[in-house]
């Protein structure tokens, strides 16, 4: 659960709070995912850096501060695509941070273009991958889906920050 506030994990009964770079870094993703992978939720904050060359691809590159964070947004020059994030920043304790989303050809569905998959690493990791399989739109959830999810779960797991 990611809100302005905090971002929570329930991984098996587990709740961890994420806090520094983590909880700006998905703060961020949140804006970006729930923008459907465009730059609308970051409009007023973009700073443009031109065209940039990586091998046989050319990228527009925009670039915002998000709390404690840079994020780089490389834009294909032909569909104007998001495919790569790149989220920077410096930690005293852990020293720098950086994390790249790599997303893949866009996938039409319902009307609307999403990644068919997108890959995220942080530097010094392996990375893992996250393939779109089934998309449901417009689902049904309980006004108070998400209040009553955290009180169950606070009330019965082991939070963790």
């Amino acid at each position: 659960l990611i809100d302005q506030d905090n971002v929570k994990r329930n991984c098996f009964n587990n709740i961890t709070i994420f806090s520094g770079l983590q909880e700006s870094t998905y703060q961020c993703l949140a804006g970006f995912f729930s923008g459907l992978f465009t730059l609308w939720k970051f409009k007023d904050r973009l700073e443009f850096h031109g065209l940039k060359v990586f091998g046989p691809k050319k990228y527009y590159k925009l670039t915002t501060n998000f709390k404690d964070l840079r994020v780089d947004f490389y834009l294909n020059e032909i569909e104007f695509a998001i495919e790569r994030v790149v989220f920077q920043g410096f930690d005293h304790k852990t020293g720098k941070y950086e994390v790249n989303y790599d997303f893949g050809p866009l996938k039409e569905i319902n009307g609307l273009k999403i990644p068919s998959y997108w890959f995220s690493s942080q530097i010094g990791t392996r990375g893992n991958m996250y393939e779109i399989s089934k998309v449901k739109i417009n689902q049904f959830i309980d006004e108070d889906f998400f209040s009553n999810w955290e009180k169950e779960c606070m009330a019965r797991t082991n939070v963790k920050k």
